[in-house]
């Protein structure tokens, strides 16, 4: 368990806004995840033999600490702000007790929690429109295929609906955002994952790639990288006409929604335009092994759902080889 103060007044002793970490229970083996965040991810290393010991861990299963946890909550009555991550907070058998509880203790409060969209309910999304407000963050990499390429596991058309669906629910206090990971995986699309946000009038929480690697879009040969930009700077050249000046724009607050993604289109441009890395080629040996082993595991072919990639793949296969 995990709680970090984002601010702590010099009256208070404790922090009145965390974030917890509810544990690595997860229904998705995304492939820029780690088996420390996602339990199918540690059983799939286990059977591969690249780790000896289940890295599987969820504190709320035992009652001591899950008491302590209560205990810690109701110390706080000015708590402000709570925000959850997994795994898939959804997957957790006592999230729905855990709201319940909150709610018993302080309904003012705020929530919000990242969730990758396959397990949405009536009842939680009741729970969830009593408190002061609260962010659904639904992780998204792509509008197509790619994105079930990337979330190994789930149905990219049923978690759309499901955002939909959820954004059927949208109040002035219960907010859909969307949470991304621009990588070399979604680059060659991500434009229209941007235009889709704009189209439904939903924000982007997208944070770029670091780790594995092997995943960055400067992976990408710098030649085929730019032949991406002209998608983005169209993208741009269309939105810019609907800034509003009348306010600031903030990651969730979509009066100005516009202005944030070109912000992003511009962060997604830069990533275009980086250099190679000085060890470009070991990351592109580590790129094709990762995506062998994992199609192997899933029955997929890298090929198929990147036909612009197709040459450089091949490429790298053979030098692989």
């Amino acid at each position: 368990m995990l709680f970090r103060s984002s601010f702590v007044p010099v009256a208070q002793q404790s922090p009145i806004d965390w974030h917890v970490d509810l544990g690595n229970e997860c229904n998705l083996s995304c492939k820029m995840c780690n088996p420390r965040a996602s339990s199918k991810i540690s059983n799939t290393f286990i059977k591969w033999g690249l780790i000896s010991e289940s890295a599987n861990q969820n504190w709320t299963a035992n009652e001591s600490a899950w008491c302590n946890f209560k205990s810690s909550v109701s110390a706080v009555p000015n708590l402000n702000r709570m925000h959850f991550m997994g795994g898939e907070p959804l997957l957790n058998k006592r999230f729905p007790e855990l709201l319940d509880f909150l709610l018993d203790h302080n309904p003012g409060m705020s929530i919000s929690f990242v969730s990758n969209g396959t397990m949405l309910n009536q009842s939680i999304v009741e729970r969830l429109q009593k408190f002061r407000s609260c962010d659904v963050e639904i992780s998204l990499e792509s509008i197509h295929d790619n994105n079930h390429y990337i979330r190994q596991g789930s149905v990219t058309e049923e978690v759309i609906k499901n955002i939909k669906w959820l954004c059927d629910h949208q109040t002035e206090t219960f907010h859909v955002v969307l949470r991304s990971v621009p990588q070399l995986l979604n680059v060659n699309n991500y434009d229209q994952y941007l235009q889709w946000a704009w189209s439904n009038k939903l924000s982007v929480q997208g944070i770029p790639l670091t780790d594995p690697a092997y995943l960055q879009i400067s992976v990408l040969p710098y030649q085929l990288r730019q032949t991406m930009i002209p998608k983005y700077q169209a993208l741009i050249d269309s939105l810019q006409p609907q800034i509003s000046t009348t306010s600031l724009t903030t990651g969730r607050n979509v009066s100005n929604l516009a202005q944030s993604l070109i912000r992003e289109c511009n962060a997604v441009v830069s990533m275009l335009l980086a250099p190679e890395p000085d060890n470009v080629l070991e990351l592109r040996q580590q790129l094709i092994y990762w995506l062998t082993k994992w199609d192997r595991e899933f029955g997929l072919d890298a090929r198929q759902f990147y036909p612009e990639y197709r040459e450089f793949l091949l490429e790298i296969g053979r030098a692989h080889v």
